[in-house]
């Protein structure tokens, strides 16, 4: 490599992400990671739910699954239904 020769790092990503840490990942906001996630992006949820009360939801994201729902996405047009 010679003198000016710019390197670029990709952030790399090893195991799951929570919420915040997968909006960072993608650039995006929290918001955008919920409504991704209601449009049907791969999470797990590792919460226990009670079933008398509403679910409280612990998502954990596996960045290797949402990159490639990201380019299945794109690929299909805009991402609408």
């Amino acid at each position: 490599m010679k003198r000016g020769d710019a390197v670029y790092d990709a952030p790399v990503a090893q195991g799951l992400l929570d919420l915040r840490a997968i909006a960072a990942y993608l650039s995006v906001s929290v918001s955008t990671v919920e409504r991704f996630v209601r449009e049907g992006m791969p999470a797990l949820d590792l919460a226990e739910h009670d079933r008398r009360r509403r679910p409280k939801r612990l998502l954990r994201f596996d960045p290797a699954e949402v990159l490639r729902w990201a380019r299945e996405r794109g690929q299909s047009g805009n991402g609408s239904r």
